[in-house]
């Protein structure tokens, strides 16, 4: 009886460490590190100097007239000051062409970094939001964050109103 019980402990020791199964098709891709740019957070545009350290909402009303996302995180920013540079999609409704200015911030609302229009080809997003009418819909921005949410607000009516596009986890 006893050597019966030492075989099976065994036997499951022996299970466990054979080979892993290999990934199925549809689990989650393994999240990737974003690179490590030596120096500092660049500085945010000349236009987006008035909104920095702002509570967005508080700085400007905000509208419903845009689509969009912060989707990728393109690179870290050593520092100091350290930050990450982040990606995404934006489509203001109303004008009916690319978002061209985005405001950044943390989960409080805070203005930390500041994005523009790349015109990147985004050839997802009308199949994603068929009232997009062009696949050159990316942005880049930097944010001075290294952890946490950002927060994309896309700038409308000539930099007086702000909608939400998305949010990403750092």
């Amino acid at each position: 009886m006893r050597r019966a019980a030492l075989l099976c402990v065994a036997a499951a020791i022996l299970a466990a460490c054979g080979p892993a199964q290999a990934p199925r098709a549809d689990a989650p891709a393994p999240h990737k590190v974003a690179p490590l740019v030596a120096g500092p957070l660049p500085t945010p545009p000349a236009w987006a100097q008035p909104f920095m350290g702002k509570i967005v909402t508080q700085a400007l009303p905000q509208k419903e007239t845009c689509l969009g996302n912060a989707d990728h995180r393109l690179g870290r920013y050593a520092g100091p000051p350290a930050g990450s540079a982040v990606g995404g999609w934006g489509w203001d409704k109303q004008a009916k062409q690319p978002l061209a200015r985005i405001l950044l911030t943390d989960e409080t609302l805070r203005v930390w970094g500041a994005g523009e229009a790349v015109g990147g080809a985004r050839p997802d997003v009308p199949k994603y939001a068929p009232e997009v009418q062009s696949q050159r819909t990316g942005w880049r921005g930097a944010a001075r964050a290294t952890s946490g949410l950002v927060v994309a607000w896309g700038l409308v009516e000539d930099g007086k109103a702000i909608c939400p596009m998305g949010e990403m986890e750092l």
